[in-house]
């Protein structure tokens, strides 16, 4: 046995005797305790160690690795992952949230010490494990936080990790300790060995000072240390495989351990405790591996926990960590993953699974309170007798649909199903007939729906259209109210629902009818309601009186409020917070509350705020669809049931989460395509510049609500393109396409399930241009659109040059040619008409004149934009060129080669190769005494090149004089960047090569 601790821990011990002798007879405490890790798409399970960082995410340590868990995703650290979120072993041992240096430290089996960055989740290996390093293969066990230092426990050793500089020190501790478990108090370590006992180890000494030894009674016991919880500076729980203990320290440093008589209570003798925390409240919860329990803080009530949920096996067995959260809410650790309580009584309570094997209730039809601990359920698969305080379930009789179940005036439990209604005597089901013989004309009667009219008379609404039955089960008469019957008629068989509204008059729902039947004046008055939209409500369900108005449901379109008058006040409906409008049962609640039952999900509607709270099945329903008729109030106890089963509603529970998700901007992803992304995980940064380059940008969130996770929702807007948020329901991601270049803030905000919406959260996103897009490059647009208008302004200014150049030629030659020749002519006509050299003059004017005409009809030829080919060219050159040789006797020949007929000239290209050409053909003409005169046109570089040629006298070039000819053809050639060249010799003829100057 350790040794006895002082007499101040007695209370503590009848504390923890009267805890444990009391442990398993009370009722146990149902709890919403909800499978977190099922719905992952990793494999979850052996948790180790559940943690909560600064931010409020959720560390799981597993045998298969680190796990962070924002309520919705789970992200992945071990071996196979990638660099960031890779660690240095599997199997994680311990981990240690570290707010001052915002790190999660983690040690793992054989992997060394682990850091990582809580802001960014990057994991960075702070000291490696392996051969030749400070760990070597030591198993590390346990890690504790002590201000700027880690103590690591290894199988063999304890270390002290500096975190500035990760030095490592190995403590002497002089032998092999297997440690479990380690405390901190001021300079003393106190080391649990699981073979050895408890150490007290001196970090100035560095020597053992005490050794307490779990070995008792001449007996080797093995104690595993397994969790402890610090009550105060000097105390301490100790979880061990024989029970918890107590440990202290007295004034003068002296170690004092208490172990508690646990083997007095035979109920967990030898039990092992293996994990212990305190809540918020104070509360203590504790497990021991086959049960969790809660225990008040005085100790003075112990419950265990039992899951919200009836199942065969709702135990909470082989956990094995637990802990209290931020908002105090318990997460259990297991083999089978983790599970998240929370921590107050639930508004629900779902029974499902009956205790024969394979048999659940899958629709519940229709549900009947006997009274607070049983009610029956008509259901697909039977009629259920369920134990209400038990949770037991059981299933009466064959498995065959049941529609309803009621009592009669004389406490007899008449029941409805495919085959009729029927007298229930336990297992024993007789027709209804043989009992009431006045039900035998009707044949089979299927019963929805009844109401006691007054002392003597039943009110029964039939399932199989033979409309509503008024049953006087004093005289064994019953009248039947349908469209077949006398006076009064019913205008549809189908009933819904009947409901009594007084003594003398129900109200009969149908699909196409609301009708109102007056017992008395044996009327039946049908009511024509009629919405805002001109559109008449149909296909009722349910009435009810609630406060000073009727509510009607109406399927398909809501709830309609009714006043005495039965006259439409308003409508509550999806357009107002419905969370379906196709509306079933109405289940009022002192006065206060109105419950409405839908085809998607229970609401909670409050008649004096108009508020409605939505429920689903992640709130704790059997599911999120009801039963047109499944629906009872007992007592203020409201039912409802649905294809998933039955839930009992509990309004005193039902409380508002007020609040918000903890919303986190958790990464951003570019698409560059084929197959190459950039991933960022940084919940702090707020500053991104997204690449020219980038496809789409991708931004994801993480609100944490781990309360009701399935309903968090999302909304965002960009500052620079609306004001407006834009919802995007449960959607945790925003993608960008197509954005231009520019700054933006995109905003973000989350809303838990009562519609709390967290404070915005923003990221200033910068959109680089591409080349194209940059300022730069516009300029450069500017400038060159610039460049071109002025190169288009001096091109221009160039060409008006050019023609005024052309025209300024054409003005000079009409001036010089044309008038001279004309002054020419006038002095020859002056001549003829005085009569000297009558003939010769008439002559020479008419010569002139020839001349004149010519020249005109060349300048005409010029400024013609038509005729600008060298084909026109040639064409002109031979209305020139032959008829003059000709007039000489001499031979012309003028060619140009096929390829060079389409080729364009400017106006003074065409001009000065026209005149030079005629220049060269005269000079010919007139002196060489040439027979033949050759013109060939032929290809030349870009443009073309002349040659004419004659067989002439010809001349040394090199001797004779260049005339005013000649000069005139090089000054025209070099205009148009031509040049002439004249090749001559004596008895060889001469010619004139015209080609471009380049």
């Amino acid at each position: 046995m350790f040794k006895i601790a002082h007499s101040n821990y007695t209370t503590l011990a009848l504390t923890l005797f009267f805890f444990c002798n009391g442990l398993f007879a009370q009722k146990p405490e149902i709890l919403d305790v909800v499978t977190m890790s099922e719905n992952s798409n990793v494999p979850i399970a052996n948790i180790r160690r559940v943690a909560q960082d600064s931010k409020g995410f959720i560390w799981l340590g597993t045998q298969d690795g680190l796990f962070r868990f924002d309520s919705q995703n789970y992200t992945t650290y071990n071996t196979k992952t990638n660099g960031k979120h890779l660690i240095g072993g599997p199997d994680i041992k311990d981990i240690m949230p570290d707010t001052l240096s915002n790190v999660l430290w983690v040690i793992t089996s054989y992997g060394g010490l682990n850091g990582i960055d809580i802001n960014t989740g990057v994991c960075k290996i702070a000291k490696p494990q392996g051969k030749g390093t400070v760990f070597e293969d030591e198993l590390l066990s346990k890690i504790l936080l002590c201000g700027d230092s880690l103590i690591i426990t290894s199988n063999k050793s304890v270390f002290i990790v500096k975190k500035r500089t990760m030095e490592v020190q190995r403590l002497p501790v002089g032998e092999e300790i297997e440690t479990d478990n380690v405390i901190k108090y001021k300079n003393f370590l106190v080391l649990f060995s699981k073979n050895s006992g408890i150490f007290l180890y001196n970090l100035i000494s560095k020597k053992i000072e005490k050794r307490i030894s779990s070995r008792s009674g001449g007996m080797v016991e093995e104690v595993r240390f397994f969790d402890n919880l610090q009550l105060s500076n000097t105390t301490w729980l100790i979880c061990t495989s024989a029970g918890v203990s107590t440990l202290s320290f007295s004034d003068n440093d002296i170690l004092y351990i208490k172990e508690e008589a646990l083997e007095k209570i035979p109920a967990i003798r030898k039990k092992a405790i293996y994990a212990l925390c305190r809540g918020k409240d104070n509360m203590y919860w504790f497990t021991t591996g086959d049960a969790v329990y809660r225990a008040t803080p005085d100790f003075s009530e112990i419950l265990a926990i039992k899951r919200n949920k009836n199942e065969r096996e709702n135990s909470l067995k082989s956990i094995f960590s637990i802990y209290c959260d931020n908002n105090n809410n318990i997460w259990l650790g297991g083999i089978e993953g983790v599970l998240f309580c929370k921590n107050k009584k639930p508004p629900f309570s779902v029974f499902n699974q009956a205790t024969e094997k394979n048999v659940s209730i899958k629709h519940a039809y229709y549900l009947y309170p006997e009274n607070d601990s049983l009610l029956y359920a008509c259901a697909e698969t039977g009629l259920y007798n369920v134990g209400l305080n038990t949770g037991n379930i059981s299933r009466m009789g064959k498995a065959e649909p049941y529609d309803y179940i009621f009592k009669d005036p004389y406490r007899r439990t008449l029941v409805s199903n495919n085959s009729g209604l029927f007298v229930k005597n336990n297992a024993d089901l007789t027709a209804i007939s043989e009992i009431y013989p006045e039900f035998l004309p009707l044949g089979i009667i299927r019963i929805n729906s009844s109401a006691i009219l007054n002392d003597s008379s039943l009110i029964l609404g039939t399932e199989n259209y033979k409309g509503v039955l008024i049953w006087n089960f004093i005289t064994h008469q019953i009248i039947q109210l349908s469209s077949d019957s006398g006076i009064p008629k019913l205008k549809e068989d189908v009933t819904n629902q009947v409901v009594k509204l007084n003594n003398d008059s129900i109200a009969i729902l149908s699909d196409s009818y609301f009708c109102i039947y007056n017992r008395k004046s044996s009327k039946i008055t049908t009511l024509n309601l009629i919405n805002s939209d001109a559109k008449r409500y149909s296909i009722f369900f349910d009435l009810c009186k609630f406060r000073e108005y009727y509510y009607l449901a109406a399927y398909g379109m809501g709830v309609v409020v009714l006043n005495d008058k039965f006259e439409v006040i308003h409508e509550i409906s999806t357009q107002n917070g419905l969370s379906n409008d196709g509306v079933y049962k109405l289940l009022p609640w002192k006065d206060s509350l109105l419950f409405i039952t839908t085809n998607n999900g229970l609401n909670c509607y409050n008649p004096i705020s108009k508020i409605i709270k939505r429920f689903y099945k992640s709130d704790g329903l059997h599911g999120n669809a009801f039963e047109e008729t499944s629906g009872a109030i007992y007592s203020g106890t409201l039912f409802g049931g649905g294809s998933g089963g039955i839930t009992i509603i509990h309004p005193e529970n039902i409380s508002s989460n007020t609040i918000a998700p903890l919303l986190y901007i958790r990464n951003l992803t570019i698409d560059f395509g084929n197959s190459v992304k950039y991933d960022t995980s940084d919940l702090v940064s707020r500053n991104f510049s997204i690449p020219s380059n980038a496809l789409q940008t991708n931004i994801y969130f993480s609100a944490i609500n781990y309360i009701n996770p399935e309903r968090t929702s999302f909304a965002y807007r960009i500052k620079e393109q609306s004001d407006d948020w834009i919802s995007l329901g449960a959607q945790n991601f925003v993608t960008l396409i197509g954005l231009p270049p520019g700054t933006y803030h995109l905003q973000v905000k989350a809303a838990n399930e009562d519609g709390v919406w967290s404070e915005p959260k923003e990221l200033i996103l910068e959109f680089l241009p591409k080349w194209y897009q940059t300022w730069w490059f516009y300029l450069l647009i500017v400038l060159t659109v610039a460049a071109i208008l002025y190169a288009l302004y001096r091109y221009r200014i160039a060409q008006i040059k050019k023609q005024h150049q052309i025209r300024k030629n054409i003005a000079t030659d009409l001036h010089d040619d044309l008038g001279s020749t004309l002054n020419s002519v006038k002095v020859f006509t002056n001549l003829a008409i005085s009569g000297v050299k009558q003939e010769e003059s008439l002559q020479q004017i008419k010569e002139n004149l020839n001349e004149a005409t010519l020249g005109l009809r060349d300048m005409i030829w010029v400024l013609d934009d038509s005729l600008d080919t060298v084909d026109e060219l040639v064409t002109r050159l031979k209305q020139f060129a032959i008829p003059v040789a000709a007039a000489s006797n001499i031979e012309m020949k003028i060619q140009a080669s096929y390829d060079v007929n389409s080729i364009k000239l400017t106006k003074e290209e065409k001009r000065n190769l026209f005149l030079i050409c005629k220049e060269a053909i005269n000079n010919s003409i007139k002196y060489s005494g040439a027979t033949l005169i050759n013109v060939d046109i032929k290809p030349g570089g870009k443009k073309i090149q002349i040659a004419i040629s004659d067989n002439g006298k010809g001349f040394n070039a090199e001797e004779v004089k260049k005339g005013y000819g000649l000069k005139n053809m090089q000054y025209r050639a070099g205009q148009i960047k031509f040049k002439v060249a004249l090749t001559s010799s004596p008895g060889k003829g001469t010619q004139v090569e015209i080609r471009t100057a380049g």
